[in-house]
């Protein structure tokens, strides 16, 4: 993998479902990006190694302080935290919680373009907040000490894909989802048929979530100062 470098997917351009992920090093195979299939000690592994292989290629270092990402979606179509000012007043606070971390915040309405831009804000990124989607994909750069919550519209179907990685889990502790309810029909969804799928609604953060988003930023921040010192 070299930076700014098209990998075409092969088995895309056959028409096949799924594919491969190709680094010059090292070859991740899987029905699709949850690389189901491989068993979840081969995947943990190999998300692994794509993350070393990754970071070396590209030259990426992480920050002195812990960074504390948090993407709202507001400037896309679908599935938008429509307050977003409440989930950073929320995180703000656990930053604030804890100021031995020395953590900043980032703030994202959309998704960063290119591949080397998303490897590197999740390889900087100690605590990732965000609304749940494919977005989340490029998370296998995270650090093993780093920590997801997915914000989720009120849908009775589970949309995390993140257990497939076996690295942010419930059980682990360094996961949470939590689900907004109610969620909204967003008139300016332009996916058509995708639009009234529950799990594109958009949807706004109540003031119990937002002390969620606090104790989960403020918990793992509190973790990675204690890890430091």
């Amino acid at each position: 993998l070299r930076p700014n470098t098209t990998v075409v997917d092969p088995a895309a351009v056959q028409g096949r479902r799924g594919g491969l992920t190709c680094a010059e090093h090292l070859v991740v195979g899987g029905k699709d990006r949850h690389l189901e299939g491989m068993g979840a000690f081969r995947r943990k592994a190999a998300l692994r190694a794509l993350r070393v292989d990754v970071s070396l290629t590209l030259g990426l270092q992480r920050p002195a302080n812990p960074l504390v990402v948090l993407f709202h979606r507001f400037n896309l179509t679908s599935r938008r935290l429509l307050n977003p000012e409440v989930a950073v007043a929320a995180a703000q606070d656990g930053i604030s919680a804890v100021p031995t971390a020395r953590a900043t915040l980032l703030v994202m309405g959309t998704h960063p373009r290119g591949f080397r831009s998303q490897a590197e804000l999740f390889y900087r990124a100690a605590v990732f907040i965000g609304v749940v989607g494919a977005s989340q994909t490029t998370s296998f750069m995270m650090d093993e000490r780093g920590a997801i919550m997915e914000l989720s519209p009120c849908n009775p179907a589970r949309t995390s894909w993140l257990h497939f990685q076996d690295r942010f889990t419930w059980a682990r502790g360094n996961y949470m989802e939590v689900r907004n309810c109610p969620s909204f029909f967003d008139p300016l969804c332009t996916k058509k048929e995708a639009c009234r799928n529950h799990r594109n609604f958009s949807f706004r953060m109540d003031s119990n979530i937002s002390r969620t988003v606090s104790a989960f930023v403020a918990q793992h921040l509190r973790r990675l100062a204690q890890g430091a010192g």
